[in-house]
């Protein structure tokens, strides 16, 4: 039990578990697509009410109170160096894994910077890399050298 009232629950997923990106999930009645099939189940029930399985967490669901106990997952990171890491969702333990633990797919030709994401590596080239952007503080100095030297010229 935590301090707000809910009940905790620890997960240890292993790293299988953590990798397996679910493929995309359409809707049998509406045709909306889903990046999973949890997120798809849901919304088929809450919104088309419909109930194939009779399984007990999706009666529950359809049947939630104020008054039942709310339930607080926590995501454990399987590596040995990160035995204390805990995370709220299973989304951000697989970000925390991918990024710090996965292997480094994608590289940066300017600097070689090894990144595990693709979006990580664009942000990096397009934000981050000094190869491929002018930092500003360079431009302004060589601007002010630039005008010494034509004043100093003149005299």
């Amino acid at each position: 039990m935590t301090e707000d009232g809910s009940r905790l629950v620890s997960h240890y997923p292993t790293v299988d578990e953590i990798l397996n990106v679910e493929s995309q999930q359409r809707c049998s009645v509406c045709g909306r697509v889903f990046q999973n099939s949890s997120a798809c189940r849901f919304h088929e029930l809450k919104i088309h009410s419909k109930t194939d399985a009779v399984d007990t967490n999706e009666a529950r669901i359809l049947k939630r109170t104020s008054d039942e106990q709310p339930i607080r997952m926590h995501f454990h990171c399987p590596e040995s160096s990160c035995e204390h890491k805990v995370f709220d969702g299973l989304r951000y333990l697989r970000q925390h894994y991918i990024r710090s633990h996965a292997e480094k797919k994608f590289t940066c030709e300017r600097c070689g910077l090894k990144l595990a994401l693709e979006k990580d590596i664009n942000y990096h080239k397009k934000h981050r890399c000094s190869g491929l952007r002018k930092p500003k503080g360079l431009c302004l100095l060589r601007e002010k050298q630039n005008r010494k030297l034509k004043c100093n010229d003149l005299y």
